[in-house]
């Protein structure tokens, strides 16, 4: 969508085409998939427990062509996001696709690409 201006449902048929997408992207699409893989990464990570029901989820669905260009006028990028914070007991989660900075490393990722960050506190 954004490298060619495409709508949602184009770039999801070219990716079909070039077997980047499933046949029924709809878990892509609603983050479903990015939530689930974001509850793996937090038992991992936290060794907590997070129910895939309990992240909430923002999909895709809405996002236009003219969106990327507007967050480009912002000196941004639009991806999807998913989201784990541990403030002290309270595990903070969710999926969605905000705006992120031109230099953020999420930014940085294009097409099928997939980038993953840690940030932690010695104890």
């Amino acid at each position: 969508m954004e490298a060619r201006g495409t709508t949602l449902a184009a770039a999801l048929a070219q990716a079909k085409m070039l077997g980047c997408a499933e046949t029924d992207p709809s878990d892509d699409v609603t983050g479903l998939d990015a939530a689930s893989k974001l509850a793996i990464v937090v038992r991992a990570g936290f060794r907590g427990e997070l129910n895939v029901s309990d992240i909430p989820r923002q999909t895709i669905k809405g996002i236009k062509p003219a969106d990327f260009r507007y967050a480009r006028q912002l000196g941004c990028q639009i991806r999807q996001i998913s989201f784990a914070e541990l403030n002290e007991t309270i595990l903070e989660s969710a999926v969605g696709p905000p705006l992120v900075p031109l230099d953020s490393p999420f930014a940085k990722t294009v097409d099928n690409q997939n980038a993953i960050v840690f940030t932690g506190e010695k104890s």
